[in-house]
């Protein structure tokens, strides 16, 4: 290999008058230290910063797995100069690591096509100015890119070598064919293996030699953000990351000895993408497909982020009402632009939490969340390299929708970010708006200890014990708790006393760890066993009891915002992916090319959870809600106890004399202000405010009025409850920004003071009831579920909704007060009603009753 030609950065120098100057005033200091220094600063700063004559964009590195196709996958990266560039492909037996040392399978070679790198996309050879974004490594002022050969085989052992007419030469090994998805959004996204239940398991399984055939790449992390004012084609930044082997990785610690919050590369790596890779081999291997090809996972998430920075400024124009933030398009130009010629067969997604506090709106008028995911993916197909040229883009696109907890305080937007997330089809098969897309359902896959030690009362979080910001605080009943953390069995020093450590914050009750002296867990505790969970999710029960992710107790990121039963999230999305890969062969060997229909989904097991079709209230005041028998593919319905379990929380006597043992004080009247996931029916009476318009509206939202003293000044908030979708009166854009804020009159002044959120909920919340569904009799469709009405006395069913919260607190599976007050578990799979086999929950639905039967807001439609 020839040397590299450099381009270098002049050395700092000092003129000779300057250090006559300086030797004059210091004439009475040590000399000799001086010019100690003055040598050092002067070799610092003629330290020379090279800019490598070719370079590979970041994502091509040794192990990485590229895409197989019958058009070729693309290699790009940096040239010093406008020069020739070849790429030769070498294939050598799998057990050798260079062409050189065995005899070649096959070696071809491809000329690239090499043009000037522009400075007018915001970036030059040494840097890339946008705030908070590191100068992007020095690189050519060229860009090379060459299309290689179509391998539709999978698997292989390549070695690629790019050169220069001079003999400069850069390359890759061990490189291999499979399949590539990329997986973006933000924080769920972005959570390392490392705080999930199911870590010591995945981790046991792939020392074991299992899942060998996945491969992954990091670009970027939780908070490691890269941005861009313009799209970065090609790129050096993060460019020391390196595709890993998790057949090598998954030995490595998972958290390396004396750091605190180091983790390895394995442990570090996105848990919802790693899970979605082992559970695509599992649902392969059980439904005959080719489970041994090669799995390239690529993560580029980040946590707190909108999708408004992760769509182009092309795209952000086709919708309405969304975020005005200057920080729009940024990480798709830093982080999706890079990789849109890298091919890949799909897509995972899992963002919205940031989003929630914004207009959800609607795909069918282009406005809002409704609109923007929809288009988000349009654009990235549009412009992702394919390596099926000349066919309609069927690359699968996945979605996750978001966990309850997951609101950031926006409960009463939850059911319209899910609705969004289906851009408001109320399923992803068989959508117009999103075709060729996959979906899971998680609202029923929580933190299971929310309320108790380690959720949203008793935060542990990594930051915090860096900041010294572990404080006391109050819960929702005004008991002192304390936000702690813990980082392992080295802990971190407490700030306030550097020779103690912090220790984990362990619940009032000792509900979700046991008390550390007695190894017991408290007496008011419910109990449970794993038959309790789901079928599908009993294998996580233990690490869900034992509570220690990667041996640490209680160990999470911030709370329930993160939920840690990630994997049962990634085998619901593996699932609906290979149940669509498995169609579309079945198809092929038919010589049915027609793609993916509904017709044919008849059989194939369910792809999705119950999706409402319709519903009918008789004259005898029985209703009957109707399931699309296609789209659950041969499954039946399961129900669940869960009504059984919720109802007695909506009573005067929440705790009946069964379940008195497991509470300490006095029982408690619960104000019947609950909202929750289960199904809830409206209905009008002399008894409650609202009518049938107030029934019909399934997204309330409040701004506050400001009304001022006029002898002290000061400024009062009152609330004003509105229907976002409906008829009445709508809110200024001014009104919804100022409704969380209020005026302190001082002296000489005054400020804007920030209030929470309001926390009461409108008069009409007192209209829904939670009814409990009822199994099927002899004469009923096995689509079908008869709701037990008799509580409404005579009064007629107006609406109808499930797993569609309205109300501050709604977004919850587990509403009784026996596991709000940390008593108990909040149940993995809280949700009235699943698919039989696949245990998928239903889509979340909201319809009103007319004339007998049920209407959706359009485009979903539920009156068949």
């Amino acid at each position: 290999m020839h040397k590299s030609q450099q381009r270098t950065f002049a050395p700092l120098l000092f003129p000779l008058p300057l250090l006559s100057h300086i030797n004059n005033v210091l004439k009475n200091i040590d000399m000799m230290l001086f010019y100690v220094i003055l040598l050092l600063v002067s070799i610092t700063s003629s330290h020379e910063i090279a800019v490598p004559e070719l370079s590979f964009s970041t994502g091509f590195a040794s192990n990485a797995v590229f895409q197989r196709g019958i058009t070729g996958t693309a290699i790009y990266g940096f040239a010093l100069t406008n020069t020739s560039v070849k790429v030769q492909v070498s294939e050598t037996p799998e057990h050798y690591s260079s062409a050189a040392e065995s005899d070649v399978l096959q070696q071809y070679s491809v000329d690239a096509d090499v043009k000037p790198w522009s400075d007018t996309t915001g970036c030059n050879a040494t840097k890339c100015v946008y705030p908070s974004t590191q100068p992007m490594p020095p690189h050519g002022s060229f860009y090379w890119r060459a299309l290689l050969h179509p391998q539709t085989a999978p698997g292989g052992n390549f070695t690629i070598v790019v050169s220069t007419g001079s003999g400069y030469s850069i390359n890759i090994t061990n490189v291999t064919f499979g399949d590539v998805y990329f997986c973006s959004g933000q924080s769920n996204m972005a959570l390392e293996l490392y705080y999930t239940f199911s870590v010591d398991e995945l981790k046991a399984e792939m020392m074991a030699g299992k899942y060998s055939q996945i491969r992954t790449f990091e670009y970027g992390f939780m908070n490691g953000r890269i941005e861009a004012p313009n799209p970065q084609w090609v790129t050096t930044w993060d460019d020391t990351q390196t595709w890993n082997k998790v057949s090598e990785s998954s030995h490595q610690p998972s958290g390396p000895e004396g750091s605190c919050h180091s983790h390895s590369s394995w442990a570090r790596f996105s848990a919802t993408c790693m899970y979605f890779g082992a559970e695509l081999i599992n649902a392969k291997e059980q439904l005959g497909l080719d489970a041994d090809v090669p799995i390239g996972l690529m993560q580029s998430a980040i946590g707190g982020t909108m999708i408004e920075e992760w769509m182009s400024n092309s795209s952000l124009s086709q919708c309405s009402n969304l975020s005005q933030s200057s920080g729009n398009s940024a990480l798709y130009h830093a982080m999706v632009a890079p990789f849109v010629n890298y091919s890949v067969a799909g897509w995972l997604w899992y963002q919205g939490e940031n989003n929630c506090g914004g207009f959800m709106g609607n795909a069918n008028d282009g406005s809002g969340y409704g609109c923007a995911l929809p288009t988000m993916i349009n654009s990235w197909r549009a412009q992702w390299h394919r390596t099926t040229a000349g066919e309609a883009d069927t690359r699968l696109f996945g979605i996750a929708t978001l966990a309850a907890g997951g609101s950031e305080g926006n409960d009463n937007h939850m059911a319209g970010m899910r609705w969004s997330q289906t851009a408001n089809f109320g399923r992803w098969t068989d959508n117009p708006f999103l075709p060729n897309t996959f979906g899971a359902q998680v609202y029923d896959l929580g933190d299971p200890w929310a309320h108790t030690g380690d959720g949203n009362r008793r935060v542990m979080n990594e930051t915090a014990c860096d900041l010294g910001t572990c404080r006391p605080t109050l819960d929702d009943h005004g008991r002192q708790i304390l936000n702690c953390c813990w980082l392992g069995p080295k802990g971190c020093p407490d700030p306030s006393n550097p020779s103690n450590f912090l220790k984990p914050c362990v619940d009032s009750y000792n509900c979700s760890l046991p008390e550390p002296t007695s190894g017991k867990y408290g007496a008011t505790c419910a109990t449970w066993t794993e038959n309790d969970f789901l079928p599908e999710m009993r294998t996580v029960a233990r690490c869900v009891r034992d509570n220690s992710p990667s041996g640490i107790p209680a160990n999470n990121f911030m709370g329930s915002i993160h939920p840690r039963l990630k994997r049962p999230v990634g085998r619901r999305l593996a699932y609906a992916c290979a149940r669509i890969l498995k169609e579309r062969l079945e198809q092929r060997e038919s010589g049915d090319n027609g793609g993916v229909t509904t017709d044919s989904l008849a059989t194939s097991g369910a792809y999705t959870g119950p999706t409402i079709a319709g519903c009918k209230d008789s004259a005898d005041r029985t209703l009957v809600l109707a399931f699309n028998a296609t789209l659950l593919g041969g499954e039946g319905l399961l129900f669940r106890d869960w009504d059984a379990n919720t109802t007695g929380g909506w009573t005067a006597n929440p705790y009946n004399d069964s379940a008195a043992k497991y509470h300490p004080y006095p029982k408690i009247q619960l104000q019947p202000t609950m909202d929750s996931l289960g199904l809830m029916v409206c209905t009008a009476g002399a008894d409650v405010v609202g009518n049938a318009s107030t029934c019909a509206c399934q997204a309330w939202d409040w701004v506050s009025h400001n009304s001022t003293n006029a002898t002290t000044g000061e400024v009062t908030l009152q609330t004003f409850w509105y229907c976002q979708d409906g008829p009445g009166w709508k809110p200024t854009a001014a009104d919804r920004t100022n409704r969380s804020r209020r005026w302190v009159n001082r002296s000489g002044g005054g400020y804007w003071q920030r209030v929470l959120p309001s926390p009461d909920v409108p008069p009409y919340h007192l209209q829904w009831k939670p009814l409990p569904l009822v199994r099927p009799n002899a004469t009923q469709a096995s689509n079908e579920v008869m709701v037990n009405v008799s509580t409404l006395h005579g009064q007629p069913p107006l609406a109808v909704r499930l797993a569609w919260p309205l109300f501050k607190g709604g977004d919850t599976g587990c509403p009784n007060r026996m596991v709000q007050d940390g008593h108990g578990i909040c149940m993995p799979g809280s949700s009235p009603l699943y698919t039989s086999l696949s245990n998928l929950p239903a889509n979340p639905f909201f319809a009103v009753i007319r004339s007998g039967s049920c209407h959706c807001t359009w485009p979903q439609t539920c009156s068949d």
